[in-house]
């Protein structure tokens, strides 16, 4: 049977108002006394109710992870990062997944507040300000990842995609690739439109044009690539080299070409986005800071959560880095 306050009050023969300062390490408590409750309750073996300290508090020392897919290998890296941060504040996680879905994400906050979580990390596409306002509505402290917080002032980190799509452009344009593709990940994709600036704007530089036929619409996930790597089969003018969305795209339609006799890089260029680390094809690939974004993350929000905030919205913009391995033909 679990021990409870009142068995230490009868053990020890003080109040249970005053054990119960005692071991919430409340003030109003003499010292001595205090240690003595302390150590009888450690004699007992006695284990808190967390539950009931929590409800008195309104609080928990629970952070909330809301991300649209924690199977994706981008978005674990991060939550472990999180998860990692919080347990050296002594605290847990609980993460939501949302599928990117604007009813599930409204309702991951409910629930967060509804278990009282200290605080929110959210991962939104960049135009979802309605979110935001909804975590600002329950008074919970939050940071955004992955793209900054639009015209709601708030602390976020993000990597540079735009310059990581940069470099996989201005690569390829240095191995001899003018007829450059890009599958985008969709227009509610932040990530994806700042990837497309990247590219448009390292082509520009190098005298050429991104054209409308080589952007193809669109994918995210595995499945999504291998169904557009099976339309490039039959694509008439197909591009040399194709920047993917992210790697798993990539993972899909390198599948899809190789199952139809295109081989990669031989037939066709790809780069992907991300770097994660399930790849077993020597990939180029954008590298993402994954683990550092969700430490950043975790920082801002216990920063928040303790106080020692102050002043302008922090944002982090973390580097990206292009990674070179066997997926692009030098055609020069």
């Amino acid at each position: 049977m679990r021990l409870t306050i009142s068995d230490i009050a009868k053990k020890t023969g003080y109040a249970k108002s005053t054990v119960s300062a005692a071991l919430n390490n409340k003030p109003g408590v003499k010292p001595k006394t205090r240690e003595e409750i302390q150590r009888i309750a450690a004699e007992m073996n006695y284990i808190p109710n967390e539950f009931a300290r929590n409800l008195s508090m309104q609080t928990t020392n629970t952070i909330g992870i809301i991300v649209r897919d924690i199977t994706n290998p981008f978005y674990a890296k991060i939550c472990r990062a999180i998860e990692n941060t919080a347990s050296e504040h002594a605290y847990t996680t609980l993460i939501l997944n949302t599928d990117g879905i604007r009813e599930k994400e409204l309702n991951a906050i409910r629930v967060m507040s509804g278990q009282m979580v200290s605080g929110v990390i959210i991962d939104i596409s960049g135009k979802d300000t309605d979110l935001l306002m909804e975590l600002n509505k329950f008074g919970l402290p939050f940071v955004v990842f992955g793209t900054t917080a639009g015209e709601l002032a708030a602390d976020s980190v993000e990597a540079d995609d735009y310059n990581g799509a940069y470099q996989a452009a201005e690569y390829l344009y240095s191995c001899g690739h003018r007829k450059i593709g890009f599958v985008h990940g969709g227009m509610e994709s932040v990530y994806s439109q700042r990837r497309l600036r990247g590219i448009r704007k390292a082509l520009e530089h190098n005298g050429i044009e991104l054209e409308e036929k080589y952007i193809f619409y669109k994918a995210k996930t595995i499945q999504e690539g291998y169904l557009m790597g099976k339309k490039l089969v039959n694509f008439e003018d197909l591009p040399t080299a194709i920047i993917a969305y992210n790697d798993l795209v990539a993972v899909g339609m390198i599948r899809a070409l190789e199952e139809n006799g295109r081989q990669v890089p031989d037939d066709i260029s790809i780069i992907g986005f991300d770097d994660i680390e399930l790849m077993t094809f020597p990939l180029t690939t954008v590298q993402i800071p994954e683990y550092e974004m969700g430490e950043k993350a975790a920082e801002l929000l216990f920063d928040k959560i303790m106080g020692k905030a102050s002043g302008r919205p922090r944002e982090i913009l973390l580097d990206t880095e292009l990674v070179v391995r066997k997926s692009v033909k030098r055609l020069l």
